[in-house]
Formats: C-alpha cells, sequence, structure tokens
C-alpha cells in the first residue's frame, strides 16, 4: 500500500502545478480550449453540471482532444459534482488525468474514434464500474483506470499497448479480449500477451480462488499479480523462467509453490500478506535462495 501512497501523493502534486489554464485559452460555454492547425483541444471544464456533453465542434472547427486534467477542480480535489460525460467521435485522445479524482463519475459515453486513453485519465473514478471501450482504441496508457471502480473490461481489437497499472481497479473481477485482437488475449479472466507467454494482468478482486496461470507462460510481467485479494491458491506454470517487479504480491494466500525453472527474480517479485507465508519449491534452487533473503519460510518440495 506503501506504493499507491507514494502514487497519490505524486498525482496531488501534479494536479496542483498544471490545472491552471493557459492565457491564449479561449472561451466556450464553460469550457476553455485551444485551436492548433485548425483543430480544438478542451483545456479545461469549469462548469458544475453532472450530466456533461463534450461539444464535437467550437467555431466550425472539430474537437479532437480532451486535454490533461480538464475535468478536475483548480484545487487540485476530488469533482463531487461530475456523473456522466458524453465525448463525441470526434476526439482522438484524452489527455492525462484529464477525469482523475471524478470521484462520483458513473457513466463515460467514449466516441467511437479515441484512440488513446492516456496515464491516470481515469484515476480514482471510483464510481465508474463499467466502460465501453471503442474498436479503434490503441492505447490504454499507464494506470489510467487505477483506483477506479471497474468491475469488468472488454479489451477492443485493436489495442496494441497496455501500460504498467493500466487495469488496476481493485474491484476488477475479470478481463476479456477480442478473438481479433493481435497482440493481447484472455483466459479464465486473466490477460496475457497474444501468445500466452506473458502474464501481463490479474484482476486484484479475481472470482475464483484458485488462480491458474497458462500453462505456456514462461514470464510473470511486472506487477500482474500486485495487490489480489480474493485468491487463496495460486499455480504457476511449469515453464516459468522469470517473475518481474512486484509480480506476485497476495493478501490471502498461505503459500505458494515455486518451479525449479524460474531463474529470474525481480525486486519484490513474490510477496505474501499472509502471517506465516510460506514459498515451496525445490532445494537448492534459486527459490529457496530468494525464501531466504525475504525472511520467508521455505518447505522443499
Amino acid at each position: 500500500m506503501k506504493k499507491i501512497i507514494t502514487f497519490t501523493l505524486a498525482l496531488a502534486i501534479v494536479f496542483s502545478v498544471f490545472t491552471a489554464v493557459p492565457a491564449f485559452a479561449k472561451t466556450y460555454k464553460d469550457f476553455t480550449y485551444k485551436v492548433k492547425n485548425g483543430t480544438v483541444t478542451i483545456l479545461r471544464y469549469k462548469g458544475k453540471a453532472a450530466d456533461v456533453k463534450v461539444p464535437s465542434k467550437i467555431g466550425g472547427k472539430k474537437v479532437v482532444k480532451i486535454a490533461g486534467n480538464a475535468f478536475i477542480p483548480d484545487s487540485g480535489s476530488e469533482n463531487l459534482s461530475l456523473k456522466t460525460v458524453v465525448i463525441p467521435d470526434t476526439v482522438t485522445s484524452i489527455g492525462s488525468s484529464a477525469f482523475s479524482m471524478c470521484t462520483k463519475l458513473s457513466k463515460v459515453t467514449l466516441g467511437k474514434n479515441v484512440k488513446v486513453i492516456s496515464p491516470t485519465a481515469f484515476y480514482s473514478c471510483s464510481s465508474l464500474k463499467t466502460i465501453k471501450l471503442p474498436d479503434k482504441l490503441e492505447k490504454l496508457c499507464g494506470s489510467c483506470f487505477a483506483l477506479s471502480g471497474l468491475g469488468t473490461i472488454a479489451i477492443p481489437k485493436n489495442v496494441k499497448f497496455i501500460g504498467r497499472n493500466a487495469l488496476s481497479s481493485d474491484k476488477l473481477t475479470k478481463i476479456t479480449v477480442d478473438p481479433k485482437n493481435k497482440a493481447f488475449s484472455a483466459a479464465s479472466g486473466l490477460l496475457y500477451n497474444k501468445k500466452k507467454t506473458r502474464l501481463v494482468w490479474c484482476p486484484r478482486k479475481i472470482g475464483a480462488k484458485t488462480v491458474s496461470v497458462a500453462g505456456s507462460v514462461t514470464v510473470i510481467g511486472q506487477d500482474a499479480m500486485f495487490g489480489v485479494t480474493t485468491a487463496t491458491s495460486v499455480k504457476l506454470p511449469k515453464k516459468l523462467t522469470k517473475i518481474c517487479e512486484n509480480g506476485i504480491c497476495l493478501y490471502r494466500c498461505k503459500s505458494i509453490t515455486i518451479p525449479e525453472t524460474v531463474n529470474d527474480f525481480g525486486m519484490n517479485s513474490v510477496v505474501g500478506m499472509e502471517k506465516g507465508f510460506t514459498i515451496r519449491g525445490k532445494k537448492g534452487s534459486l527459490a529457496e535462495k530468494y525464501a531466504q533473503m525475504c525472511g520467508y519460510k521455505f518447505i522443499a518440495v
């Protein structure tokens, strides 16, 4: 949880520094905006309406982007008024922290041409339980849905990039992926790369008590199983060779068996929050050395 607290403090600093509207900004109703290369970027929303519809055009020019911090109050505090927002089909990009801290935001309608959801775009939107991602979406950047209320999410066919902690909602139970997607795949609610050789993300609140990672996986990615709160047992594949930094952090598992094939442990790669957490593995293996280094009990199997 120290990691989350540090991250939150960093965001607070960012919000307080960058929410000011530049002097060259123009005004349209409750929006401030700028024009560049004949297109409009929404810079700030200054209203207090519960339901907001972002305009598709201002002054005859298309609105193509919602800038970073656009809907965050000047103080950087929670936006307690916004509940629904409709983003038009003209918009292709949603900026960093655009809707961060909009804690009452429960419904977002994304335009069909949105291609990029930038880092922390919907950070801490705790009332946002579902969202339909458009087919043309290509990038889900780091922490874009961190600490949101999303319970499930479907990854569209054109998504090529998913950043670190992009799907780190404490409420997430399941991930699905369009079968036509060429970069990612899903099985039993878990997110993998297309070939299922790397575990990308395990929902923190996954429904299964026993999580079985696909047998073809050789790498547990960075933060892939960080903060899993519901599973009481995790089965790792026999082909596994690497567990990346913060790869596995389990809240309710009392032990985990690590295959002897694992020859690469990242920093804090395996963490157990249960008292007496035990690592099982082959005697003399790197898993035993890791357990000793971290102060965990080790049982040879």
